[in-house]
């Protein structure tokens, strides 16, 4: 995908350890050849590892039992789909000669005739099947080869891509008489991390058309951020952008991201940055499916390289456009046609070719994808960098270890006690999100680990100073109770933070 958006543009893949690939100025030197020796690497894909899920499949990260809890909705979701529950009850339809047709085909264990294996929950695999017919389709070769040199026909292959389609619907659409609203949440990190971009393209290219000193540049300053109705700024500090494309993707239009002749002069040397033009997220059909039930309305389900598409034009408007099969539609972005998200998702999804055409307020898409804990997470694990803030000793003029230990800690119980419900609240949901297998602790590799996803890096020296103070006797672990007091100094650090 981008080297069809960018096809001039060098490239680098990079794994996420490589940290010199993650510093600005260090990647605009080696992309633009100004570190003497006019090469360029390009610019730097960064591979995820396999637990960056929360972000790209949350519901699979959930504690244990939300996530049990979750997969139980989707199970009676799917298995309550008319068309399945049709194929399975109605002999005519043939449900069970194509499960075991299939079965034989393909000896896939969700579709055997086992003891217990209801008809519903063996035509429920035909969502997998659809994916093998068309993974064989788009690279030409042969649709589910067998021994005994069976082939589906036109009317089997149909019938299998309906069930499909409508089993990919009720991922997190649910089905008639089931809570629409449980669906909804399994995709608030990544709507929010959308919003996010976008929020970074508005100001930052703002900050980098006004002359030095109008905009005040924040302590993560690549950007300038404006004031969030909660009293706190609308973006975190950014996050690393990984060019992990999706289907989704954030791009400004003409807002100021490019360099024009009417630039300010002074913006580079009051800090600001250059905003990204391009954020791609890369997942699967279930990832684009998710978003769209976040943001409230209904897809066909993508196919191979479908993706949704969010576009930042001047005055704040965000377009939403969406390409199911770019293989039949080869559009290009400007000829797709841009939709409103619903005005009340409350109410119920709406089809996304019924909605009106036009665009969306960036105030509006910020109102449904911001996520206020996330926000909240970010904003006081940034804090632990200036341990300055939040640090103490015990006594005057003592500066031992054990001193600053003790004292930090018992100003952080202290703090604890006074914590409003609302934060108390963000900080118990950082606690669950970094446990999610209800240990009730938090390792210090999961507090880094949610720091990195969240856009913020702490420094070895940093993390070893919070682990003395709050960690167990071996620094490695952080149990509910310290947490929450680590927490509470960081709310305090945050908050009393001359900006």
């Amino acid at each position: 995908m981008l080297h069809g958006l960018l096809p001039d543009v060098p490239r680098h893949i990079c794994s996420k350890s490589e940290r010199v690939l993650l510093d600005y100025q260090q990647v605009c030197q080696n992309y633009y050849g100004t570190a003497g020796s006019g090469s360029t690497m390009g610019v730097p894909i960064v591979v995820q590892d396999a637990q960056a899920d929360r972000l790209l499949r949350q519901w699979e990260s959930l504690p244990k039992k939300e996530r049990d809890e979750f997969k139980q909705w989707q199970q009676r979701s799917s298995l309550a789909a008319p068309l399945l529950r049709s194929l399975a009850e109605d002999p005519r339809r043939g449900g069970a000669d194509l499960a075991d047709k299939l079965w034989r085909m393909t000896s896939m264990a969700a579709l055997e005739p086992a003891e217990g294996r209801t008809l519903h929950k063996r035509l429920t695999a035909l969502r997998n099947v659809q994916t093998q017919v068309e993974i064989a389709r788009a690279h030409g070769m042969a649709v589910i080869p067998n021994e005994g040199g069976l082939s589906l026909s036109c009317d089997e292959l149909r019938v299998i891509d309906a069930v499909a389609q409508e089993q990919k619907r009720h991922w997190f659409h649910a089905a008639a008489g089931l809570d629409e609203s449980v669906g909804r949440e399994a995709a608030s990190n990544l709507a929010h991390l959308i919003w996010w971009h976008m929020a970074c393209m508005e100001d930052g290219a703002k900050a980098w058309k006004t002359p030095g000193g109008t905009l005040r540049q924040r302590r993560f300053g690549r950007i300038a951020e404006a004031a969030a109705s909660d009293g706190e700024p609308d973006v975190e500090s950014p996050a690393v952008s990984p060019g992990m494309g999706p289907p989704q993707r954030s791009r400004s239009s003409k807002s100021g991201a490019s360099a024009s002749s009417d630039e300010s002069p002074h913006a580079e040397s009051a800090g600001f940055r250059r905003p990204k033009r391009v954020v791609l997220f890369s997942g699967h059909d279930t990832t684009v499916m998710a978003l769209a039930a976040k943001l409230g309305f209904n897809l066909p389900p993508p196919k191979f390289g479908g993706y949704l598409l969010f576009e930042l034009h001047d005055g704040g408007q965000v377009k939403c456009k969406y390409n199911q099969d770019p293989s039949k539609r080869a559009a290009t972005a400007s000829s797709l046609t841009s939709r409103q998200l619903p005005k009340d998702p409350s109410k119920g999804f709406v089809e996304f070719d019924d909605l009106p055409e036009g665009s969306t307020p960036l105030k509006t898409f910020k109102e449904r994808c911001q996520n206020k804990a996330m926000k909240s997470a970010a904003r006081r694990l940034g804090m632990l960098e200036r341990t300055d803030s939040w640090s103490r000793s015990d006594g005057e003029g003592s500066e031992s270890s054990s001193s600053r230990r003790s004292g930090t800690r018992a100003l952080g119980a202290s703090l604890l006690q006074g914590m409003d419900p609302l934060t108390r609240d963000r900080a118990e949901v950082a606690f669950k999100a970094m446990d999610p297998s209800n240990t009730g602790s938090v390792s210090v590799k999961s507090l880094t680990k949610t720091a990195n996803e969240l856009g913020v890096e702490i420094s070895p020296e940093a993390l070893q100073l919070a682990a003395e103070c709050f960690g167990d006797e071996g620094g490695s672990q952080f149990t509910r109770e310290r947490f929450l007091e680590l927490w509470a100094l960081l709310d305090q650090a945050y908050l009393g933070w001359d900006t």
